[in-house]
Formats: structure tokens, C-alpha cells, sequence
């Protein structure tokens, strides 16, 4: 493919493979997602969200690091997908949501984004930046997950997407954590936390 692909090529191959890309039992995926737990931290985030889930292969495991996850998928049949992954995880919510639409609720204290960046139009990604600015809490987290491999269906390479997302980002954030081996970089950004003032 030498375009970028479809919300509705996207549908089809979750409707023909529920596991199109073997995020559910290729070991490699299996580290890259320990490897977002990881740098989602030992805390239990008051609510988490999670955009463009694909078929939920991360979902259950960042259930459990929520009070309330809130996931988010752009197809059909991913949505259904997702549903039957958190089936047994009562404090998450699946919502049928397109990026770079408004999230669904007004702030969250961790933001995951695995392998979608790439998949945006800049003009998008910098609306997705808007969104994060306005809703990622102080002392929120934003966790980040890009293949290294250029695929040929996407917008742009996910180096490139990551480093203008987090350039149109206008909250302030630093680094919290970051791995990057051959095939993929994960990294977090933690926002500043409002210093108080004390009285002087």
C-alpha cells in the first residue's frame, strides 16, 4: 500500500482477523507491553485513557493500573473487539471515538497512545496535542509506543509523529521514562504539577 490507510480498511481486517497484527500472542508485542506497564509506574492511576485501542491487546493489563480506564476506538469492530477483552473489568468504559475528536472525559492522570500516531494527519495529531494539553491533569502522565519500521500505509514515520506531537503539546512535560530498542521506542512524559505557594 503507498497511501495511507482507511478507517474502513481498518474495520475490515479487524472484522476478517481479530488478531490482524498478533498483538495477542507475539512474544515481541508481549515485551513491548510489559514494557508500557512499566513505564506507566507501580501507582494505580485515578483514570486512564487509552486512544486507539485496536482489538484491547493492552486494555486489561491497564485496567488494572486504573481506578477507571476509559478506552477508545475508531471501528466498529474493534470496539466490539475491546468489549470482550475488558468483559471482566467493571471499571472500564469503551468508547466508539475517532481521534482527533474530544475525549470523554474532561482530564485524565494517564494518556496512552500505542502505535497510532503514524495513522494521523498532521493537522490532527496537532488537534490530539490540543487535547492532551487541555485535559492531562498536573502530575499526569502521557506514555507513547512507536514502531522504528516505516509502514507504508501510514502518514509519516512514528519518530517523526511522536516528536511533533510532543512539540504541539502546550503543557508543560518532562521526561518520566523512556525505552528504545530495534523495533520500537516507549517513552513517558509526566506534566508539571502546580507548585503551591507558600506564605512568605
Amino acid at each position: 500500500m503507498t497511501r495511507p490507510i482507511t478507517l474502513a480498511e481498518f474495520d475490515a481486517r479487524f472484522e476478517a482477523d481479530p488478531d490482524p497484527w498478533q498483538t495477542n500472542t507475539q512474544r515481541l508485542e508481549m515485551v513491548k507491553r510489559r514494557q508500557l506497564l512499566q513505564a506507566a509506574g507501580f501507582r494505580r492511576w485515578s483514570r486512564a485513557l487509552e486512544l486507539g485501542a485496536g482489538n484491547g491487546s493492552n486494555s486489561p493489563l491497564l485496567a488494572r493500573r486504573s481506578l477507571r480506564l476509559d478506552v477508545c476506538e475508531a471501528t466498529a469492530s474493534g470496539v466490539a473487539l475491546i468489549r470482550q477483552a475488558v468483559a471482566h473489568c467493571p471499571n472500564t468504559e469503551v468508547y466508539a471515538h475517532i481521534i482527533p475528536d474530544r475525549f470523554p472525559a474532561p482530564s485524565y492522570d494517564l494518556i496512552v497512545i500505542s502505535e497510532v500516531l503514524y495513522y494521523l494527519r498532521p493537522d490532527h495529531l496537532d488537534k490530539l496535542a490540543g487535547e492532551i494539553s487541555r485535559s492531562l491533569v498536573p502530575g499526569g502522565r502521557l506514555l507513547l509506543a512507536h514502531h522504528h519500521q516505516r509502514f507504508s500505509d501510514a502518514w509519516q514515520a512514528g519518530e517523526r509523529a511522536q516528536r511533533n506531537l510532543v512539540a504541539a503539546i502546550s503543557a508543560p512535560l518532562h521526561p518520566a521514562w523512556s525505552r528504545r530498542d530495534h523495533r520500537w521506542t516507549v517513552a513517558g512524559w509526566d506534566r508539571a504539577a502546580v507548585k503551591s505557594c507558600g506564605k512568605g
